[in-house]
């Protein structure tokens, strides 16, 4: 007698481990690259021929010319400036302050946000620009 199961079919599908690879590949991929994307806030800053440049973007206090106060991506009332900059203050372990005012911003804001600033603890204030070409 002739043992046919022998001859019998395998079945036929694809192997889909090469796919599932790549498909966590391509999730660690976005992954890790939007933890590195450093969103940010549009403002109108001023010019400045002796520009530094910074990586604490993260913790900018940003002040538009609409009045809002901003501590990094969060809004806040400029009655809760003084609280929320404590906080970051403690959470960073930096005492160094850095603050985006828009061009329009009246002086006497930006004097309320320093003061803000000294009264939650930080020892200075340093003010973001855009970097000015002279030729």
């Amino acid at each position: 007698m002739i043992n046919l199961s022998m001859f019998a079919r395998k079945s036929r599908s694809a192997d889909m481990t090469p796919m599932i690879d790549m498909v966590f590949l391509l999730l660690i991929f976005f992954l890790l690259t939007s933890v590195f994307a450093v969103p940010s806030i549009n403002s109108d800053l001023p010019a400045s021929s002796t520009e530094q440049k910074t990586d604490k973007l993260e913790r900018v206090v940003t002040l538009k010319a609409d009045g809002r106060v901003l501590i990094g991506k969060s809004e806040i009332p400029m009655s809760g400036l003084e609280a929320g900059l404590k906080n970051m203050i403690t959470e960073s372990g930096d005492k160094v302050i850095t603050l985006a005012a828009d061009k329009e911003v009246n002086f006497e804001s930006i004097v309320a946000v320093m003061d803000s600033a000294l009264k939650a603890g930080a020892v200075s204030v340093e003010f973001l620009t855009e970097s000015r070409d002279e030729r």
